[in-house]
């Protein structure tokens, strides 16, 4: 895998009362789900490339 890490933050732009959540996994058999802060609604998906594939 080229990614040592992946988080994706999201919070919906339909239900305003929603709780933020940030997804992150280290491609492993498991994930993470956190509820988190985000003032903006949409997606963001963040990479961290392995250093081994740079």
């Amino acid at each position: 895998m080229i990614a040592e890490k992946v988080q994706v933050l999201s919070k919906s732009a339909q239900k305003k009362s929603s709780q933020p959540i940030l997804w992150e996994s280290k491609g492993e058999d498991k994930y993470k789900l956190t509820e988190v802060e985000k003032k903006t609604h949409g997606t963001d998906i963040i990479i961290y490339l392995s250093e081994e594939k740079t």
